[in-house]
C-alpha cells in the first residue's frame, strides 16, 4: 500500500502488502551486470583487488597477496591461524580474539568480531585495447551466428561460426608476414579473424549475420541494447571460501574452478604482457584471448551446473528434508484466501505430532508413550481429544488465522 501527503510531508511513506497494490504494479528483472563498472566500484568500496600476479599452483604462490588465492578473501583453514581475522578492527591491523573491545592504536577502533566478507572480490583485468565477451552475450552472439560444418582446425565437423572466428587462424607466407585467413567455408566471410579484429568489426559481423536470420533480431535488439557492455576488461573471481583449497604432504588439492581460474589469469597476464616482435604479437594475443574466453565460458557454465537442478548445490543446501511433512493433493477452493489452505485431517495429524504428544501429556497428566498411542491410533481412526485439540490450535494461533505452515510443490 502506497500514501502521499505532500502538503503536509516532503517524505514519501512506502508500504507494501501482499498480494498486490491498487495503485501500482510491482516486478522483478534480471539487470546485466556491467563487470568493468561493478571492478570499479569493488575497488572503491575495498570489496576488491586487482589480481596483478599470474599465480602458478604451487604453495609458495599460495601465499601470494595478489594471486587468486589471496589472503584478503580471507582467511582458510590451512592457514597457521585460520581464524585469527574473526575479530578485527576496521582497518584489520589489529586481529585476534585476545584484542577484543580493545581499541586499535592505528585506525582507534574496537575490536569485535566479524563474519567472512562473501562480497570481497579479485579482478583480472585486461589492458584497454584487449577484450573479451562478456559471457551472458557469447551466448546471444553464438546464437544469432549459429552452426558451422567446419570446425576451427579447417574440418569438415560440425562446430559453431562463433569459435570459428575467434580462433585466429592467419596466413603466413615466406617472410613471416601474416594475412587474412584464405580458407573462407560458405557463408563464413570472417572466419579465422581472431578475437582482437573480432572486436574492431562486431557492428559488420552482427549485421551480415543479422540479414542471413532475421529472424532472430529480437535477440540482435537485445545485444544491441546492451552494446556498451558486451565487451568487458575485467573477469571477476569470487571468494576463496566458495572455491576452498589446501596444499597437505607437497599435494594440492582444490576445487575444479580454481584450475580455470588459474589458467585465465595465465592467459590474461601473457596477453597484457608486452613484447617486440610485432607479428608474433599478434598471433599470441589472439590465441591467449580465445584460450581465456574459452576457459572463461568452461567457468561460467561449471558454476551454473554445480547451482542448478536438483542435485545443485543451492538445493543441497536450503532443499533438506523437515521432519514433520505430509503430501495432499492440492485443490482449488475459492472461498479461501490466497494465504488459505484447509489440509485434511491425517495430514494435519501427522504434521502436529510433536505438538498434540505435548498437550496429551499436559492436559490428561499421561507418559509421553502413552500420549504418543493417542496420537499413533488417531492417525488412522479419528480421535475426539486430538479433534478437539487441533481445533483449538487453528482458533488460538495467528489471532485466529490459523496454524502456520509451509506449502512446497514438487519437485
Amino acid at each position: 500500500m502506497y500514501t502521499e501527503d505532500i502538503k503536509e510531508r516532503k517524505a514519501i511513506r512506502i508500504n507494501f502488502t501482499y498480494p498486490r497494490s491498487e495503485e501500482f504494479d510491482f516486478e522483478s528483472r534480471i539487470e546485466n551486470i556491467d563487470f568493468d563498472k561493478e571492478c570499479q566500484l569493488d575497488l572503491d568500496s575495498g570489496n576488491g583487488f586487482v589480481i596483478s600476479s599470474p599465480q602458478n599452483t604451487n604453495k609458495k604462490e599460495m601465499k601470494n597477496e595478489n594471486g587468486i588465492y589471496s589472503y584478503k578473501f580471507g582467511r582458510k583453514i590451512g592457514d597457521g591461524s585460520p581464524f585469527s581475522d574473526r575479530y578485527s578492527c576496521e582497518c584489520g591491523a589489529t586481529q585476534g580474539k585476545v584484542y577484543r573491545n580493545t581499541m586499535c592504536p592505528i585506525c582507534r577502533k574496537k575490536v569485535k568480531y566479524v563474519s567472512d566478507n562473501f562480497n570481497m572480490f579479485g579482478w583480472i583485468v585486461l589492458k584497454d585495447k584487449y577484450h573479451m565477451i562478456h559471457p551472458k552475450f557469447y551466448e546471444t552472439i553464438n546464437y544469432i551466428l549459429g552452426n558451422s560444418q567446419y570446425n576451427t582446425d579447417r574440418k569438415k565437423m560440425k562446430g559453431t561460426k562463433l569459435e570459428n572466428i575467434l580462433n585466429f587462424s592467419p596466413e603466413v607466407d615466406a617472410d613471416g608476414k601474416i594475412s587474412e585467413c584464405k580458407f573462407k567455408p560458405d557463408k563464413e566471410p570472417f572466419y579465422g579473424i581472431g578475437m582482437m579484429a573480432f572486436y574492431d568489426r562486431f557492428d559488420e559481423i552482427m549485421n551480415y549475420y543479422l540479414k542471413l536470420n532475421p529472424k532472430k533480431k529480437p535477440y540482435y535488439d537485445e545485444l544491441m541494447a546492451n552494446r556498451n557492455i558486451v565487451f568487458t576488461h575485467c573477469i571477476p573471481v569470487f571468494t576463496t571460501h566458495l572455491r576452498p583449497s589446501d596444499v597437505r604432504d607437497e599435494y594440492m588439492c582444490y576445487e575444479p574452478s580454481n584450475a580455470m581460474y588459474n589458467m585465465i589469469n595465465k592467459h590474461v597476464h601473457a596477453v597484457n604482457k608486452d613484447t617486440r616482435r610485432l607479428n608474433r604479437d599478434v598471433t599470441m594475443k589472439n590465441m591467449n584471448l580465445y584460450k581465456a574466453q574459452k576457459k572463461y565460458m568452461e567457468l561460467v557454465n561449471t558454476i551454473i551446473t554445480n547451482l542448478q537442478g536438483k542435485k545443485g548445490n543451492l538445493r543441497m543446501l536450503i532443499g533438506g528434508r523437515y521432519n514433520y511433512s505430509c503430501r495432499a493433493v492440492i485443490r482449488q477452493n475459492s472461498t479461501l484466501r490466497c494465504d488459505q489452505v484447509i489440509l485434511p485431517y491425517v495430514e494435519l495429524v501427522t504434521c502436529m505430532e510433536q505438538v498434540i504428544i505435548n498437550i496429551l501429556m499436559r492436559t490428561y497428566n499421561i507418559s509421553p508413550s502413552d500420549a504418543y498411542e493417542i496420537w499413533s491410533n488417531a492417525r488412522s481412526t479419528k480421535d475426539r481429544r486430538v479433534t478437539q485439540i487441533l481445533d483449538a490450535l487453528i482458533k488460538n494461533s495467528c489471532n485466529g488465522e490459523g496454524i502456520p505452515i509451509i506449502i512446497n510443490r514438487n519437485p
